[in-house]
């Protein structure tokens, strides 16, 4: 029987066996559909809340299944348990035989606006996935399939990236960004099995460094396991990170910029880095550089001077990697000139907003009316609920007001959170232990639990930003999710008080002048020791930690500026001295800023205005005040496209979208740009060799026409798919496939198993398959120098473009080692007026011929 049948007919005991049924569950999730497997976790969920006897949790529980699954059937016993709380939580029971029906009403509020809307449940991300690897299949056997082709771009510009180059990727959140870092460090690593080196990233917070580490160290099944670096860290751990980190046997290390920049962890990365075993560097969650490194944490900022020096240290090699869900052009050209040279940046931007939430705003008259309000929503929406506040001491009252209305599966997870408490919280969280978290900002981000169905704030955000990206914890399984805010007047000063202070010219300055005049600034040509605790001129006290705070927050308003560039935040290549942490390398690029004041105000009041907000606060109050009511004159899908440029319109419910009957919408595709400048597409960090056999037979001109016949279809090509595996064994590594063939999900998967196959004793070569309308479509991957074997469509006509831009990408100075174009023998290019045998260079030969004789090469090299 199918665990929700079992489920179904186990509640009509009274005393159901709550253990077997939770191990049924996990036993037959495989074998469950993606709607399936969301009303199975509610299942296992409540049946962990009966075992525990937690009613109050099991009553929230019931009505989610029963709201999605429809009516259910439970004994006399369940209900005498729960019915007191079931009733006002809109949940009926009537007496049928033995049993008991439930049912449940929708929730009627008198105080939000649609309400009886928010616990609908219904697919709503429904982007097409696209063909895999066998890198991909080989990493995880039940893996054929990207979730779509902007994760495929990703993962194959970050695979591929030239050394010294930067990629910025931008996916929508559960895109599946954490791929783009994990799949090239287990390729590299061979699992954990090769002492391949180390891909360094940096993350926001320590709840995400810990899930990031379980989530990747699922892949890794050799001796060499990623792992995380914190505050937390043991002097032992660190010492040990630090030698694996030297020898190259750490494949992933994920910490924080305050762990890397203020500790021996610096010197150890720049240390491997000049031994070739760190040349892959990753910033997650990259949009904070902009909004947090501008305001409370300058370590974001300052991380670019690390990176430069990473650079030189592995001597032009490192290859770095942003990643974030929603980059603003304005975000993205701080990226751009703190994290990249001129002519390395590669661009992969699917920004679309999340089409899977559904938003309800409220603003209550006070805080008591706020706080009852949060407590009524709580009993009708679903699980698993993060509910989200501003201070930790809010989180604390909050749990305690929880645990008083009788919830016992609650947990609160803050930036006081410490050590084995913040991984315990991760673990119970991610194996639905916990139904509601409670959390500041230190809780969520990047933290990948696909089922989340509600996010609640009680507070107001500072931002809009804050806002975006913390109700983009819900709906990653691309199914329906609710975010509610609930705020107050209360709130208001403090969301003001969170908002980036800017400095003024005023106090600008005296701080700059303070910082020149550090003794002994002079080092080497227009380099310049400073002293980031410098206290202002005038002013006659001791340096207090403010100082620091102002001071680097104007040296990386210059930076930004373009003025000065951060070059280090310590000194052991300049001076004989020990470094200190208040001292930063900084190269002054504009000079007149040393004896020119009023140059200096032109500069900083010009980037000042630049980057002058109006007020982010308010910008979120108008929206809360107009979608709270009847006032929203467009669909907040429009409204959020106005704070992130260039992004994809979606949405999942707003009052305007009900007041006007419209549906979610835009989750049905997933647009994508790549931007790849020339100059790197002929610049690829691992072209692999052609065995010595094939490449005679390619001749001088390195390229070979191989003919097929019979009938010009799609499906005469299915003979020819099997020869591809054989080819990237024999190091071909770039693999383009019709279209028609990509689409056929059997064949596809046969394909990508029989790539993945040829992996087996870790000897295959990094490779790409893409579909021909990729190279005919200017917004796609560009073809790279790689060796290359192109299964050419039967028709002339899109032959004829997927050749024009072989030669286009010729033109820029691509230039493919080694390419087998497979055609139809009759195969005619419109353009040239010939054969594709006539005119293209290269020997021809036919393709059964050819086809044996790839086998019998394998057979060599195996």
């Amino acid at each position: 029987m199918a665990f929700l049948d079992l489920f179904d007919e186990a509640l009509r005991f009274p005393n159901p066996n709550w253990t077997i049924l939770r191990r049924a569950a996990h036993h037959d999730r495989m074998t469950l559909s993606k709607s399936e497997i969301v009303v199975a976790g509610i299942a296992e969920r409540l049946c962990i809340a009966f075992q525990n006897a937690s009613f109050v949790d099991a009553v929230a529980l019931l009505r989610q299944f029963i709201r999605i699954r429809g009516g259910l059937h439970i004994s006399k016993s369940l209900w005498s348990q729960v019915r007191e709380r079931a009733e006002t939580c809109g949940i009926i029971g009537l007496v049928e035989n033995d049993t008991i029906e439930l049912s449940a009403r929708s929730w009627q509020s008198t105080w939000l606006r649609y309400s009886e809307q928010i616990d609908g449940f219904e697919r709503r991300n429904t982007t097409p996935s696209s063909l895999g690897d066998g890198m991909l299949n080989a990493m995880r056997p039940v893996w054929t399939d990207y979730r779509s082709e902007a994760q495929k771009a990703a993962v194959d510009a970050w695979l591929f990236a030239p050394p010294g180059s930067t990629t910025l990727v931008t996916l929508p959140t559960g895109g599946g960004k954490s791929m783009c870092t994990v799949l090239p460090a287990w390729f590299d690593s061979r699992g954990g099995r090769v002492n391949s080196g180390t891909t360094l990233v940096v993350v926001p917070t320590v709840a995400l460094a810990l899930d990031q580490e379980k989530q990747a160290g699922a892949f890794f099944k050799g001796s060499a396991q990623p792992q995380c670096r914190t505050g937390a860290s043991t002097p032992q751990e660190r010492k040990d990170i630090e030698a694996c980190l030297r020898d190259g046997s750490l494949p992933i290390l994920f910490t924080s910029p305050e762990s890397l920049l203020g500790s021996r962890l610096y010197e150890a990365c720049l240390d491997a880095a000049e031994e070739g075993f760190i040349t892959r560097f990753v910033i997650d969650e990259a949009h904070l550089i902009e909004t947090w490194g501008a305001g409370f944490r300058p370590e974001f900022q300052l991380l670019s001077a690390f990176r430069r020096r990473m650079l030189s240290r592995s001597k032009g090699n490192l290859r770095t990697l942003l990643l974030s869900a929603t980059v603003s052009e304005r975000s993205r050209e701080v990226l751009e000139q703190l994290f990249s040279e001129p002519g390395k940046l590669v661009t992969v931007q699917a920004n679309r907003l999340r089409p899977e939430i559904g938003y309800w705003f409220d603003f209550a008259p006070n805080e008591y009316a706020r706080n009852q309000r949060v407590l009524e929503s709580i009993r009708f929406l679903p699980r698993p609920l993060i509910l989200y506040v501003t201070r930790p001491m809010q989180a604390a009252a909050w749990e305690i007001r929880l645990r008083d209305e009788g919830y016992q599966r609650v947990a609160c997870f803050t930036g006081e959170t410490r050590g084995e408490e913040r991984q315990a919280l991760l673990d119970a969280w991610m194996s639905n232990q916990i139904d509601i978290m409670i959390g500041t900002s230190a809780f969520g981000l990047g933290v990948d639990k696909s089922d989340v169905r509600a996010i609640v704030h009680a507070t107001l955000p500072e931002n809009i930003d804050r806002f975006y990206q913390e109700v983009g914890r819900g709906g990653r399984d691309g199914y329906s999710a609710s975010a509610l805010l609930c705020t107050c007047p209360q709130d208001i000063d403090l969301a003001y008080s969170l908002s980036p202070k800017r400095i003024t010219f005023e106090k600008a300055e005296p701080r700059w002048n303070a910082m020149l005049a550090t003794p002994n600034h002079a080092v080497s040509g227009d380099v310049r020791r400073i002293n980031r605790e410098a206290v202002p001129i005038g002013k006659h006290r001791d340096a207090v930690e403010v100082d620091r705070d102002w001071n680097d927050h104007l040296l990386l308003l210059l930076q930004r500026a373009g003025a000065i560039q951060v070059v280090d935040i310590s000194t052991p290549e300049f001076v004989s001295t020990e470094p200190s942490d208040a001292e930063l390398m900084i190269r002054i690029v504009d000079t007149r800023l040393l004896d020119d004041p009023e140059h200096f105000r032109r500069v900083f009041e010009r980037v000042r205005e630049q980057e002058k907000d109006n007020s982010p606060t308010d910008q979120l109050l108008d929206i809360i005040k107009a979608y709270g009511s009847a006032s929203a004159e467009m669909c907040l899908g429009r409204q959020l496209a106005e704070v992130y440029d260039n992004v994809q319109i979606a949405c999942g419910g707003c009052t305007n979208c009900r007041q006007e009957s419209r549906e979610a919408y835009g989750g049905d595709t997933l647009d994508f740009q790549v931007s790849y400048p020339n100059a790197l597409a002929r610049q690829v960090s691992a072209a692999a060799p052609i065995a010595p056999q094939l490449s005679a037979k390619l001749g001088g001109w390195k390229s070979l026409n191989v003919t097929w016949i019979g009938a010009r279809s799609a499906e005469s090509l299915k003979a020819i798919l099997p020869i591809m595996p054989l080819l990237a064994r024999l190091g071909f590594q770039q693999l383009v496939i019709p279209d028609a063939l990509f689409e056929h999900s059997d064949l596809g998967a046969v394909l990508i198993r029989s790539l993945a196959e040829q992996d087996k004793d870790y000897t295959v070569y990094p490779h790409r398959v893409i579909p021909v309308s990729w190279l005919v479509d200017r917004k796609r991957p560009p073809l790279l120098s790689l060796p290359t074997v192109m299964i050419y469509p039967p028709d002339d006509h899109t032959t004829n473009r997927v050749y024009q831009t072989v030669i286009a990408a010729e033109g820029y100075g691509v230039k493919l080692p080694a390419c087998i174009h497979i055609v139809h023998a009759a195969l005619r290019l419109t353009s040239a007026g010939k054969l594709f045998t006539e005119h293209v260079d290269g020997l021809t030969e036919v393709f059964d011929r050819f086809h044996t004789l790839i086998r019998d090469i394998t057979a060599t090299v195996n």
